[in-house]
């Protein structure tokens, strides 16, 4: 009989050393995709090239927490915009944790920037709809407009 292939694609950081998925779980350590059963867990055969996945999720965890224990916040807020094309929004402050290739926002759009580590800043971005997206940016894809919240200018 031949193996069934699970393909198992991680987009958030995850908080776990293992990930249940449905009736299966992966080991980050041991680099292991099982199906949990009553008895005894069998062991799957999967695509190996998403474990990548599985490991980019817990750097980026890590990642992000050194980046909160080391953060320069900023006062006052100061607003920034996008002179990339596009600017992308990070997980955590590093060009590895990317959450998504349709996540971003365009040339001249505005943020909030609340703080900032290494060559990222820490932003929030308003939607027209009142929602917000906030994320890691980096520096280079903005620059700022001398307004800071609550001012005048």
């Amino acid at each position: 009989m031949k193996k069934k292939n699970y393909v198992i694609k991680i987009v958030f950081p995850l908080l776990l050393i293992n990930f249940i998925y449905g009736q299966n779980e992966y080991g980050f350590y041991s680099n292991k995709l099982y199906k949990i059963e009553t008895q005894n867990n069998k062991e799957l055969s999967f695509d190996h090239k998403y474990a990548n996945s599985f490991k980019i999720c817990r750097y980026c965890e890590s990642k992000e927490e050194e980046a909160r224990q080391n953060e320069i916040s900023l006062y006052p807020r100061e607003i920034f915009k996008v002179t990339a094309k596009r600017a992308y929004f990070y997980s955590s402050p590093d060009v590895n944790c990317l959450i998504s290739p349709s996540l971003f926002i365009v040339h001249n759009d505005r943020v909030i920037v609340y703080s900032e580590y290494e060559e990222f800043y820490f932003v929030m971005y308003l939607k027209k709809n009142g929602g917000d997206i906030s994320g890691w940016m980096p520096k280079k894809q903005l620059t700022s407009t001398g307004e800071n919240i609550g001012s005048n200018n």
